[in-house]
């Protein structure tokens, strides 16, 4: 079950008692501005397995939250914060995302980030493990920060499942208990994967299906090239051409990223960790080891060292 942790100052409470529940609460030292005669807000914190839930009421009209200092906690989160009430917008590696009720935001503990406030706000916060959600990415930062919402499929199910857990988390069994801990960060792994640079998958539509499927079939082949695509799908190399003329890439330039992906998905595939990183480049067409760190650092933004890293770190149980 769900075990309440803290219940901060309300109306009548002091200052420096609520801003003592956010540094229990992440950590780190905010400071607060607000309008009105005082502060005004209070903090219910529970724990979803381990995870604090906090729901923040407030009438601030802005916030800093500096980067964590070398004496202090380096525990590193992932901060889901979802709108209930009011607007805020939030600053991070100077990116800025605002949200409104319904919609969430990804934070980086580790990095320091601000948010403005648009009227009395409500918010929840939970504070994900981030080596629960960045180990299977393709990079260990946090993407580029962002807004999620109604308009996302992954993005609607923030709202109604932090909803869910918080009216009935009190009455939980442990095993459900567990059961909402790992939705809830199965829903944080998808909002990051949408946080990530996608590599726009241009996929050519032909009327003859045989050029994507002899190419599909044939990436692991070295010796694979335009003519040869062309020979075997008994079209012209001009016709070739054309097909991938109304899409983002050539064809040689498809042939390197179809094979990139394959082999970032056999670098985070646990069934493949006994090949070392040039049998999984060999594996999918490229000859040369040192071309294909190039052109995957390229790609991802990250060496096939630090992809094999996530894996190897990947807790087993």
């Amino acid at each position: 079950m769900q075990e309440n942790l803290a219940l901060s100052a309300s109306a009548a409470g002091s200052d420096s008692e609520w801003l003592g529940q956010l540094h229990a609460l992440c950590s780190h030292n905010p400071m607060m501005s607000y309008s009105g005669e005082r502060l005004r807000g209070d903090i219910a914190v529970t724990s979803l397995g381990g995870i604090p839930l906090a729901h923040v009421r407030h009438n601030a009209i802005a916030m800093t939250r500096p980067a964590p200092s070398s004496h202090e906690d380096r525990s590193r989160y992932v901060i889901l914060a979802m709108e209930l009430a009011g607007s805020s917008e939030f600053c991070q590696a100077g990116v800025v995302a605002r949200i409104d009720p319904g919609e969430a935001v990804l934070l980086d503990s580790s990095l320091a980030f601000s948010a403005s406030f648009d009227g009395n706000c409500q918010q929840v916060l939970a504070y994900l493990p981030a080596e629960e959600l960045l180990f299977d990415t393709n990079t260990a930062k946090l993407p580029r920060l962002r807004t999620h919402g109604r308009a996302e499929p992954i993005g609607s199910m923030v709202a109604p499942v932090l909803m869910s857990i918080l009216r009935g988390g009190g009455d939980m069994t442990n095993g459900e208990t567990l059961s909402a801990r790992r939705i809830l960060i199965e829903i944080a792994r998808g909002l990051v994967g949408r946080q990530r640079p996608v590599i726009e998958d241009a996929r050519p539509v032909v009327s003859d299906a045989r050029v994507r499927n002899f190419i599909d079939l044939h990436l692991s082949d070295p010796e694979l090239t335009p003519r040869r695509i062309a020979a075997e799908c008994r079209i012209s190399l001009r016709r070739l051409h054309r097909i991938f003329a109304g899409t983002s890439w050539s064809v040689c330039s498809w042939l390197r990223h179809s094979r990139l992906e394959r082999c970032r998905q056999d670098l985070l595939d646990p069934a493949l960790r006994h090949l070392n990183l040039t049998q999984i480049a060999f594996r999918w067409g490229f000859n040369d080891a040192a071309h294909f760190s190039r052109s995957y650092r390229e790609a991802y933004d990250e060496t096939p060292t630090d992809t094999r890293r996530g894996l190897l770190e990947r807790p087993t149980h």
